[in-house]
């Protein structure tokens, strides 16, 4: 598929709340029959390529590129229908803030030990999705107090979920997937969210895999209207894939080395902790990457009242990181694809 093609897809994709007139939605609805031909030709080229498995590195890709595709066409379709934006993602105002399991009821209650409606978080997810029309608009998960090993995928049809939990240090979804044993960056994701409005409080997701395996993604976000609340998110190099479409994160501590704040969404971090792990000898800690490739587009990463800060592993006297070869860099990539760059430049206490 022609590259201009997708570049003019997601131009569409962030003008698309001021497309109005005949002429724009015309535009949307060749973007759409382009997107659903190159799922076609995508799923096609995959079925083809498991036949050859000497290229399993070129079906990651291939697998990636349905995944996008599935994710962006409904959105597509309901600029094409004329619905504004999705429906009734607004609802339940200060419920996230105020919600408590002392005095309030899940739909869905997880608990490792079975004594609840679910062992698993994907078997929660499962039993929410089989609800159909019967689900509640604003759907809530409570995953109580346990080591969740699972990969977990919330996808484009399970809208406005929330999930609970008691607390960011005592429930913790975990997984160690990652780029350099094979995963592709999207999809070493241990939590995956694509279904709009998706509402998080007190989680802790982490990606396990060390330095060495390079990209391991705790978390990836393509919800529109999300919100993570008191939710931490630890690993290593590219943390927090906040891949698309507006979100918010509110008092969430972050972990990680590399660009571990990325993606091309319209997000806003606000009272957040940034904590800087030790990265390889060689390298320097680069805390964001915005991936916004065109200057006409509306994306942008913003970090509001928060701090950034050295783990425990960065503090005087726990690391051998020389200062004159240890660089920290704040900021967004700099490079011709962003319009706006923002660079600070940090430096680690002397003793470390």
């Amino acid at each position: 598929m022609p590259t201009s093609f997708f570049t003019i897809f997601l131009l569409l994709l962030a003008v698309a709340r001021a497309i109005t007139s005949e002429q724009g939605t015309e535009l949307v609805r060749a973007a759409q029959s382009g997107v659903l031909h190159a799922m076609d030709w995508a799923q096609a080229s995959l079925r083809l390529n498991k036949a050859n498995t000497s290229s399993s590195s070129l079906a990651v890709a291939l697998g990636d590129c349905v995944e996008l595709y599935r994710d962006a066409e409904p959105r597509l379709a309901r600029l094409v229908s004329g619905v504004k934006g999705s429906p009734n993602l607004n609802q339940n105002g200060g419920l996230l803030a105020s919600w408590d399991a002392a005095t309030a009821k899940a739909d869905i209650v997880v608990s490792q030990d079975g004594s609840d409606s679910c062992k698993t978080i994907n078997e929660a997810v499962a039993a929410l999705a089989r609800m159909g029309d019967n689900r509640p608009e604003r759907a809530i998960i409570y995953v109580k107090s346990g080591e969740y090993n699972e990969k977990v995928e919330v996808g484009r049809d399970m809208k406005n979920l929330m999930f609970v939990r008691d607390g960011m240090d005592k429930t913790v979804v975990t997984g160690n997937q990652n780029v350099q044993d094979g995963a592709s960056t999207l999809n070493s994701a241990t939590f995956g969210v694509s279904g709009d409005g998706f509402w998080a409080r007190d989680m802790t997701f982490e990606n396990t895999a060390g330095p060495r395996k390079h990209q391991a993604v705790a978390l990836r976000v393509s919800s529109d209207l999300s919100i993570f609340y008191r939710c931490s998110v630890e690993v290593f190099q590219d943390s927090l894939l906040v891949h698309s479409l507006r979100q918010f994160y509110r008092d969430c501590p972050i972990y990680g080395t590399i660009d571990f704040i990325f993606g091309d969404a319209s997000v806003v971090f606000q009272n957040c902790d940034i904590f800087m792990k030790r990265p390889m000898d060689h390298q320097a800690n680069m805390i964001t990457a915005q991936g916004r490739d065109n200057s006409n587009e509306n994306t942008r990463i913003s970090i509001e009242n928060s701090s950034v800060r050295p783990s425990t592993e960065l503090v005087t006297g726990q690391c051998s990181i020389k200062t004159t070869k240890h660089q920290i860099v704040i900021g967004l990539r700099n490079d011709e694809r962003a319009s706006s760059n923002i660079i600070f430049k940090l430096l680690p206490r002397k003793s470390c």
